[in-house]
C-alpha cells in the first residue's frame, strides 16, 4: 500500500525529542522519588507509596479531562502543540520542587508538602503537556508507517534518556555532595535541558488542516463532528471501546513492570548484591537491547504487520522473565544480564507499536461514529504512563513496608530481601503474561481494513 508521506528525517527527528524531554521528568519522578523520600528526606516508604497511589488515582481524571479540553482547542499553533509548550514550563517548576522538600517542616509537612508537589506534577502539568505530546502522532501524519517510524524513534529517545538519568543520577548527587541540595541541582539540571528539547519537539512540526485530517468521503455524508458530541457523549463512546481500554491496560501495566524493575533494581543491588554498579549493568541490560530493537522495528512492523509483531515478541519478552527470576531467587549475575537482554528484546514490540495502535482504535471509531476523538484516545496513553509508573512506585513503596524494610541499614531482614527479589523479578513475570493475553485481543489493523472497505473507503 502506498501511503502519502508527510514528515522529512527532521520533523521524525525533532518530534522524538520530546520524548527525552519528558524523561527529563518522568524517569527521575517514577525510577529515584522513593529512594530520595525514603533514604534523603527519611520519611516512611509505605507511607510514600500510599501517597503516591492517591494521587495517581486522580491522574486518570484529570487526563480525561485535559483530553477532551485537547480534542476542542483550536488556535494558530494547532490542538497539541501550545499544551505540550506551555504545561512543560509547570513540569520543570515542579520538578524543582519536589526534589526540594523544606526540612524546616515537621514529619507531617513533609508529608503534605510531597503529596501537594507530586499531585501538581503528575495530574496537572504532566498530564497537559505529555497527553498534547501523544495526540500529535495522529495530527502530524496519517501514513501509518510514519506513525511506527515517529513511535519508534521517540521510544529510542526514551530509552536512551532513562538509560542516562538511571546510571548518572546517583553518581550526579554524590558529585554535587551526596545530600539533599544536591538532589536539587540535579533536579534543576533536568529541568533546563528538559525545557529546551520540549520547546525543540514542539516547533519541528506542524499539525495538519482538519481537512487534510479527515475523509472526504466521510465529510460529504454528513457524519458528526467532535465539537457536535457533548463531552460526556465522547467519554462513554472512549469507556466502551474495547481498543481504548486494551491500549490503556497494556501502557499501564508495561510501565508498571519498567518502574518495579528499576525501582527494585536500586534496592536489589545495594542489599542483595551489596554493588549499587550492578545497577549500571541493569539499566543497560534494559535499555540497549531496547534500542536495537525499535531501530529495526519499523521494517518488522511493515513485514509482519504490528498483531504478529507483537505476539512474537511477546513469547521471547515473558522467556527472558522466566530467566530473570529463575537468575534473581539464586542472585546468578549470568543469568540475570542474559533474562534482562532477552526480555527487553522481546518486550520493546509494545514500546513501538503502543501508540500506532491507539492512533488506529481512533481512526476506528471515526469510521464507525463520524467522530474525531484523538485528544481523549491519548488521555488513555498519558493514563498508562504516568498511572503505571505512579503504581510500580506505589507498589515498589508499600511492599518494602511490608517486608520491613529499614532505610539505610547495613542489613535488612529475609522478609524484605525476598520482597526486593519480588519487586525486581517475579512481579514482573506476571504482568508481562497479563499482558501477553490482552495482546491477543488487539488486531486493531485487521478491524481497521474491515472497516474501510465496509464504508468503500480507499485502502
Amino acid at each position: 500500500m502506498n501511503e502519502k508521506t508527510y514528515l522529512k528525517w527532521y520533523n521524525k527527528l525533532g518530534y522524538s525529542v520530546g520524548d527525552f524531554a519528558a524523561c527529563c521528568v518522568s524517569a527521575i519522578v517514577a525510577n529515584m522519588i522513593l529512594v530520595y523520600m525514603t533514604d534523603y528526606v527519611g520519611l516512611n516508604a509505605g507511607i510514600i507509596g500510599t501517597l503516591i497511589l492517591i494521587a495517581k488515582s486522580l491522574d486518570g481524571v484529570t487526563d480525561v479531562i485535559f483530553g477532551g479540553i485537547i480534542n476542542r482547542t483550536k488556535t494558530k499553533m494547532g490542538k497539541a502543540r501550545p499544551w505540550q509548550l506551555f504545561a512543560y514550563i509547570g513540569c520543570a517548576v515542579c520538578l524543582v520542587a519536589l526534589f526540594s522538600v523544606p526540612q524546616g517542616l515537621g514529619e507531617g509537612g513533609k508529608y503534605v508538602y510531597f503529596f501537594i508537589v507530586y499531585l501538581m506534577i503528575n495530574s496537572i502539568f504532566y498530564t497537559a503537556s505529555y497527553i498534547a505530546y501523544c495526540t500529535l502522532t495522529s495530527l502530524i501524519t496519517k501514513n501509518a508507517n510514519e506513525r511506527v517510524q515517529v513511535n519508534s524513534m521517540r521510544s529510542i529517545m526514551g530509552n536512551i534518556s532513562t538509560l542516562i538519568f538511571n546510571s548518572v543520577t546517583l553518581g550526579l548527587v554524590t558529585y554535587f555532595g551526596g545530600d539533599l541540595a544536591a538532589w536539587r541541582t540535579a533536579a534543576l539540571i533536568y529541568a533546563a535541558i528538559g525545557l529546551v528539547l520540549n520547546a525543540i519537539a514542539v516547533f519541528s512540526v506542524k499539525e495538519l488542516p482538519e481537512s487534510e485530517l479527515c475523509d472526504l468521503e466521510q465529510k460529504e455524508d454528513g457524519l458528526q463532528e467532535e465539537n457536535k458530541l457533548s463531552f460526556w457523549s465522547s467519554l462513554k463512546l472512549l469507556i466502551t471501546d474495547k481498543y481504548f481500554l486494551g491500549s490503556m491496560g497494556l501502557l499501564l501495566l508495561v510501565y508498571i513492570i519498567c518502574t518495579m524493575h528499576i525501582t527494585g533494581g536500586v534496592y536489589y543491588s545495594l542489599y542483595i548484591i551489596g554493588d549499587y554498579g550492578f545497577y549500571t549493568t541493569i539499566n543497560l541490560c534494559n535499555s540497549m537491547p531496547t534500542i536495537i530493537g525499535l531501530c529495526i522495528a519499523p521494517m518488522l512492523v511493515g513485514k509482519l504487520g504490528m498483531y504478529k509483531f507483537n505476539i512474537a515478541g511477546f513469547l521471547v519478552g515473558i522467556v527472558g522473565r522466566i530467566i530473570i527470576s529463575i537468575g534473581s531467587a539464586s542472585v546468578n549475575l549470568s543469568l540475570l544480564t542474559v533474562g534482562m537482554v532477552v526480555s527487553s528484546l522481546g518486550i520493546c514490540t509494545v514500546t513501538a507499536t503502543i501508540v500506532p495502535m491507539i492512533a488506529t482504535a481512533a481512526e476506528i471509531t471515526y469510521l464507525k461514529r463520524g467522530v474525531r476523538l484523538d485528544g481523549l484516545y491519548y488521555s488513555g496513553s498519558s493514563i498508562g504512563v504516568k498511572v503505571g509508573s505512579g503504581l510500580g512506585s506505589a507498589l515498589c513503596g508499600m511492599l518494602l513496608n511490608v517486608g520491613g524494610y529499614v532505610a539505610n541499614a547495613p542489613e535488612q531482614t529475609a522478609g524484605t530481601i525476598s520482597m526486593m527479589k519480588v519487586l525486581f523479578a517475579h512481579g514482573p513475570l506476571v504482568i508481562a503474561i497479563a499482558m501477553f493475553l490482552i495482546l491477543l485481543m488487539m488486531n486493531v489493523e485487521k478491524i481497521y481494513a474491515q472497516e474501510r472497505e465496509k464504508q468503500g473507503l480507499k485502502a
